[in-house]
């Protein structure tokens, strides 16, 4: 399952009182552990009391842990399978365009294997099936920025306008859509305009590659589509982008700070923070965009939806309650839970409140 857990690492970082990332972040009371990507096999956490990385196999066995520090590198996606992965960038990197990357390393069978041909200060992997097949954003000291797409023996860059870029891929890992920062923006009649675009991408035989021009948008990352044919933008008003470029509005939340796509629709929330507390208006919609389920909560909340069934669902506190989009019916609701992500298979993957892990069975599929 091609998932990237980047923007759940800086909230939880910063959440532990690492560093302060872009979108709004639950208070430092939350301490709950962030799923980084799970599978049928494996399952890769944050675990934000202490201040480390997990990867645990399907039979519970921990494969491997490295700290989870505002330096070290920080695990970006599995590979293959669960958790074996690649870990690439850090907290503190993420927020500084000056200060140089950490040496990227894949994780296999519990062992760290150091990328050794990615040298550049900045080498933030986007997403990798080896250490020579893989998608990195990286730039020079004169304030240039590319995507570089490496394939073997061949290598081409994609030329970008900052220092960061969120990735996406759909679930079976050949479609790809890059949101990057776009440099200056210039204001427009109504204020600033938008100062990110996204470009989608598609894999084949020969890897990675630009599919199309890339389009403006106002928000710096996204939720896929598991097809790869939509993307839900975060950071602005929830929009739906296609891949011809068009943009859809969704719901009338007035921002998406974290969503998730199922084939039959998705979840939502605006997420806020104030001194009072934090507060999340949660929207669940059909394929179709209609609103079936809406809910407000004083607590923070993560969502997750299935890709390969008709479920979204969203972990507040020390539940997981699971939806149907279709129809706004509540399926299921699994208590001393503070983290879930399905895995891609049908099943879903709960970290209970003593960080044990359990794979639960499909249902409202």
């Amino acid at each position: 399952m091609r998932t990237i857990g980047r923007i759940a690492v800086a909230l939880a970082v910063a959440a532990a009182g690492c560093t302060t990332p872009a979108r709004p972040a639950a208070p430092p009371a939350d301490r709950a552990p962030v799923i980084i990507d799970a599978d049928q096999y494996g399952v890769i956490f944050l675990d934000v009391a202490a201040v480390r990385y997990v990867g645990v196999r399907r039979d519970g066995t921990v494969a491997w842990r490295v700290p989870a520090g505002d330096r070290d590198p920080a695990p970006v996606m599995c590979l293959d399978r669960c958790p074996d992965a690649v870990l690439s960038g850090s907290a503190a990197s993420l927020i500084s365009p000056a200060m140089p990357d950490p040496e990227p390393v894949l994780m296999v069978d519990g062992r760290a294997h150091p990328i050794a041909t990615l040298t550049a200060p900045k080498r933030w992997v986007l997403t990798a099936r080896s250490a020579d097949d893989l998608v990195v954003h990286t730039g020079d000291r004169n304030g240039q920025w590319w995507l570089e797409i490496r394939h073997g023996a061949n290598t081409e860059r994609v030329s970008v306008g900052g220092p960061r870029t969120s990735w996406r891929e759909d679930a079976d890992g050949r479609y790809g859509l890059a949101v990057s920062a776009a440099g200056a923006v210039t204001p427009g009649p109504t204020g600033a305009g938008p100062a990110y675009e996204a470009r989608w991408f598609e894999r084949d035989d020969a890897g990675w590659r630009v599919t199309g021009s890339p389009v403006q948008v106002a928000g710096g990352t996204a939720c896929l589509h598991p097809d790869g044919s939509q993307a839900l933008l975060i950071g602005q008003r929830p929009v739906l982008l296609d891949r011809t470029g068009a943009q859809t509005p969704v719901t009338d939340l007035e921002r998406a700070g974290t969503c998730a796509l199922t084939r039959a629709g998705g979840i939502v929330a605006d997420l806020t923070r104030a001194v009072s507390g934090s507060r999340s208006a949660l929207r669940v919609f059909d394929a179709a965009g209609k609103v079936t389920w809406s809910a407000e909560t004083a607590q923070p909340v993560a969502v997750v939806a299935d890709p390969a069934g008709a479920r979204v669902g969203y972990v507040a506190g020390d539940s997981l309650i699971e939806i149907d989009p279709l129809t706004g019916a509540v399926l299921r609701t699994t208590g001393q839970t503070r983290a879930a992500r399905y895995d891609g298979s049908g099943g879903v993957v709960v970290v209970h409140t003593d960080l044990s892990v359990a794979w639960l069975d499909a249902v409202g599929r």
